[in-house]
């Protein structure tokens, strides 16, 4: 399956459909309540992003900054697209849009699990490092 993804700022309409991503990537447990997904979104606006193949959500991130760190949250794509490139765009997105705004970020931070064998090997290509379980990309 050959994706044509676009990357946008997610929207309150997208609520199901990442909450149903998070859920079948293991990342939620009972899913996100539809006001806690009003803050994210509120709270973090231009750093919440999603991946669509036409109007299907595929992809999603989580993204916020604390002036100096931009932290990363809840990544997750969905299985028949991956691979493709998407994870990789979406965290691209993150950083251009921090330079775009003109934030003073130094580092992005974000937690995987090693043994998410994939997201692992992304965040290494990318340059992230391993600390502790904390991988750290500097170069922004």
């Amino acid at each position: 399956m050959k994706a044509n993804f676009v990357v946008r700022e997610t929207v309150p309409g997208d609520f199901a459909a990442v909450n149903s991503l998070l859920k079948k990537a293991g990342m939620l447990q009972k899913g996100i309540s539809r006001v806690a997904f009003s803050r994210i979104l509120s709270r973090n606006k231009r750093f919440c992003l999603v991946a669509t193949d036409n109007s299907k959500v595929v992809g999603t991130v989580f993204g916020f900054d604390d002036v100096l760190t931009l932290h990363v949250s809840k990544l997750a794509v969905d299985k028949a697209y991956r691979r493709k490139g998407i994870g990789r765009e979406l965290m691209e997105e993150l950083v251009r849009r921090s330079k775009e705004l003109g934030l003073e970020i130094e580092f992005v931070f974000l937690h995987v699990a090693k043994k998410n064998k994939g997201a692992v090997a992304l965040y290494r290509s990318m340059g992230f490092e391993d600390r502790n379980r904390v991988y750290r990309f500097m170069d922004i």
